[in-house]
């Protein structure tokens, strides 16, 4: 039988694009049978004033959005706002992870392996190494006890709508970079140099 164990690691702090972030609620998540682990995840409530830089940072990169629009769009993110994020990690890092989670007596052993000893940060706490599998606003009116038992994508909770279209902005700019790189593999694929 799947089971899903859920683990308060909140005492740690998490990393993305080599920054410290130190999230509201920070859930580590086990999932397999009792003989097997399948897959690790986190369950992360994030406010989004500290993810500010971060997001900044992913806008900047891009080619096809002027300095202005990442400005405004900055200045408008309800930064007050906190948002509940699902990950897993990346299958390849938890194929090497995998074998050294049965050799651990404490989940503390487990979050502090590193794959390399040259590594700083233990692969568990870098959040590049995961995808993200779930979004969603954490609602104002929540309480403490709520917000431990907050559900991902597909729950009955109320959605800001103004966040929905923050998130639309994001997934607009993100499809115009994939057209883009499409339209140009197809150009050059059947381009006269060829």
């Amino acid at each position: 039988m799947l089971y899903h164990q859920m683990i308060d690691i909140g005492a740690y702090i998490l990393f993305l694009d080599g920054l410290p972030i130190e999230p509201r609620v920070a859930r580590i998540v086990l999932t397999g049978t009792e003989d097997k682990l399948s897959s690790i995840g986190f369950d992360i409530h994030f406010r989004l004033r500290d993810l500010l830089h971060h997001m900044g940072n992913i806008l900047q990169r891009s080619t096809t959005i002027s300095d202005e629009m990442v400005d405004w769009f900055l200045d408008q993110v309800p930064i007050h706002r906190t948002v509940a994020t699902s990950f897993n990690l990346n299958k390849q890092v938890f194929k090497q992870l995998e074998e050294a989670y049965y050799q651990c007596a404490t989940i503390d052993q487990f979050l502090k392996l590193k794959l390399d000893i040259d590594d700083i940060v233990p692969p568990l706490l870098n959040l590049d190494l995961y995808e993200m599998v779930g979004l969603e606003l954490v609602p104002d009116e929540e309480d403490g006890v709520a917000v431990q038992q907050a559900q991902f994508s597909g729950s009955d909770n109320a959605v800001d709508e103004s966040f929905i279209a923050y998130l639309g902005v994001i997934s607009k700019l993100f499809f115009v970079q994939v057209g883009s790189a499409i339209k140009a593999a197809i150009y050059d694929m059947f381009s006269v140099r060829r």
